[in-house]
């Protein structure tokens, strides 16, 4: 969940090994271990509940924000098996994904808007 949405949806395991939420993605890269050389955060605040945003709550935050993020809320959608992210990265989320958009696998990147 991310401020009061569910954002994504699967069994555990599938999850933590293939994330497919911008902010699932965000929570795993910033996990610490007895391994860590380097911390990493998420940029950014959680939004106001009392005065939530328009669109997707994570637009602000998301390295793979698009313009219709911030109008539209992104419907949970299928992402694999027994997998389903509130995304419009993918499709069937509500909107389509740009040609400049590459849907994110493995790790995080940034992608330029």
């Amino acid at each position: 969940m991310y401020a009061g949405r569910i954002i994504e949806t699967g069994p555990v395991d599938q999850i933590f090994a293939d994330p497919k939420h911008p902010y699932t993605r965000g929570l795993l890269a910033s996990t610490v271990s007895l391994e860590t050389t380097e911390l990493h955060s998420i940029p950014g605040y959680p939004p106001d509940l009392l005065e939530p945003p328009r669109g997707c709550r994570f637009a602000a935050r998301c390295p793979y924000v698009m313009p219709h993020c911030h109008d539209a809320d992104p419907a949970l959608t299928d992402v694999g098996p027994a997998q389903q992210a509130a995304c419009f990265l993918y499709p069937g989320a509500g909107q389509a994904v740009p040609d400049n958009i590459t849907v994110p696998s493995g790790e995080p990147q940034k992608v330029g808007v």
